[in-house]
């Protein structure tokens, strides 16, 4: 713990005030998207890409600029 706090840069205490802290809203939304980002990519038989995945959730009314901001890690 000491030398993963040091190589960040990071307080011990305030590793675990980060660690304790309640998901904030854009987290439980950016969760939310990432679900869906992925249930559109497995229904495709992941054949999908950004764009399309981007223009299905259009279509299916998720909000535009959440849309816009999603970025799904690889």
């Amino acid at each position: 713990m000491k030398r993963m706090c040091r190589v960040y840069g990071v307080s011990a205490s305030g590793y675990y005030a980060w660690r304790n802290r309640p998901v904030s809203l854009r987290g439980e939304v950016d969760a939310r998207l990432l679900e869906r980002v992925r249930q559109v990519h497995r229904d495709s038989h992941e054949t999908y890409g950004s764009p399309r995945v981007h223009a299905a959730l259009k279509r299916e009314g998720e909000p535009a600029g959440q849309v816009d901001r999603c970025d799904v890690p690889r």
